[in-house]
């Protein structure tokens, strides 16, 4: 499925592929990866689960955080 901010935006993938080509880098929440039943496997290119120490290194180094 093809997700777009609005009808004149570009796909939500294209931003994510150009993200990830930028070097970003995603981690998904572990327990909401585990309540979705994703797995690595299924993860997109730069997107990794998180583990506990993955997430307090990110939270204590980062400049920004974004959560929604």
């Amino acid at each position: 499925m093809d997700f777009t901010w609005g009808p004149d935006s570009p796909k939500l993938s294209e931003h994510y592929d150009q993200f990830a080509a930028g070097g970003g880098k995603v981690l998904v929440c572990p327990h909401c990866a585990q309540s979705a039943r994703v797995t690595d496997p299924g993860l997109k290119r730069n997107a990794d689960i998180a583990t506990l120490p993955m997430l307090g290194k990110m939270l204590i180094e980062a400049d920004k955080v974004m959560n929604y």
